[in-house]
Parts: structure tokens; sequence; C-alpha cells
């Protein structure tokens, strides 16, 4: 959030010392907070994404909730092959299906 003592003017220098190559996500963010931010539903929305973020920090953790919803390879430490990293196909490679 921004703090109080950035005015529109700072926001508007701020824009101006940006490469143009950047002023497309610029605006692409200033459209998704004003549609995001409406000023009839800013508050309700705001206070609505605080209760919930504060009712989800509240309740604890249950404890094997979800068994068996993951696992780790058998070879996870096992180091990458130089294939991996030099973007050569790699025979060994393969995917498992879940």
């Amino acid at each position: 959030m921004l703090q109080p003592t950035i005015t529109r003017t700072k926001v508007h220098h701020l824009v101006d010392l940006l490469p143009e190559t950047l002023l497309a996500e610029v605006a692409r963010f200033i459209e998704f907070i004003l549609f995001y931010f409406r000023a009839d539903s800013a508050p309700r929305k705001i206070e609505a994404d605080a209760q919930k973020i504060n009712s989800a920090i509240r309740q604890p953790r249950i404890p094997n909730l979800h068994p068996n919803s993951a696992w780790i390879s058998d070879d996870f430490d096992d180091p990458l092959p130089d294939e991996f990293w030099l973007g050569e196909p790699d025979e060994t490679i393969r995917v498992v299906p879940k």
C-alpha cells in the first residue's frame, strides 16, 4: 500500500522514470487496482478479505487431513544430469502420471 506521503505528482514522476517497455505493464496494474477497488465496493471488499484472512489464520491445523496426497520420489536428492541444465534431451528422465 502506498504511504500517505506519496502524492499523485510523485507517482507521475516515478512513471515518467520508467522505460517505455514497462508502461503497458503499469497500465494493466492500474486497471486491475481500479477494477478490484471500485469506489462503491472497496471498503466492503477490503473488510471481507480481512475477515477471510483472519478466520483462516485462527483455524488450527488438522494433522493427517489428506493422507497420501503427496509423495517424494526416492531419487529426490540425487543430482540432476547435465542434460537437465544444458537443455539436451535425456532419455532417462520420465514423467510419471499421477
